[in-house]
């Protein structure tokens, strides 16, 4: 990634189940890193390995299809839509009409929330949760992609002590499950 400016000739493995922080103050290149990691930036020289094959992301879909998902620390919610709505945004299950299966899209909200032991109304507007139910409505957003690296980027941010906690045992769940977790923060 050798022309972006604080990142240079950077060589970063990682296994799957593991679990990583990029620490570092603002401006060290921990954002530019992921953002190439995601798709948003084109590295100039180098490649990206995933599995030892190497891949070409040249946005954050391509990143999603290749099973990388990330966690932004600007929460990246709809507030006038449901939570089910916005974990689903753009794959949303359709009926034979070609309308949104309402009924179809909380129960398939209800059973990822149950398997990462989330406990928010599917139906609650983003609008009425407090800052760390967001962010856990983002977590299942972007897991709900069923990715093989998860990047969180500063994600207890604004998260009260108990919630916080709420998190790290649903990141080391993660891990468990073979999710390669990798938390980038200045702290």
């Amino acid at each position: 990634f050798g022309s972006l400016q604080a990142l240079d000739n950077v060589s970063m493995t990682v296994e799957a189940g593991s679990f990583h922080a990029l620490l570092g103050e603002n401006g060290a290149g921990k954002s530019t890193l992921v953002k190439c990691a995601m798709g948003y930036y084109a590295a100039d020289q180098g490649q990206i390995l995933l599995k030892g094959q190497p891949v070409t992301l040249s946005s954050p879909i391509d990143a999603l299809q290749q099973g990388i998902a990330m966690i932004h620390q600007e929460l990246n919610l709809m507030p006038h839509m449901t939570v089910a709505e916005n974990v689903w945004i753009t794959r949303e299950p359709r009926n034979r009409f070609g309308l949104v299966d309402h009924r179809e899209l909380k129960r398939r909200t209800v059973e990822l929330f149950e398997r990462l032991n989330i406990d928010i109304d599917p139906l609650a507007e983003i609008q009425t949760l407090s800052v760390a139910s967001r962010q856990m409505v983002e977590i299942a957003k972007a897991l709900s992609h069923e990715p093989q690296i998860l990047f969180l980027d500063e994600p207890t941010a604004g998260v009260d002590v108990e919630l916080r906690q709420d998190m790290w045992n649903l990141v080391r769940g993660l891990r468990d499950g073979g999710v390669t977790v990798i938390l980038t923060t200045h702290y």
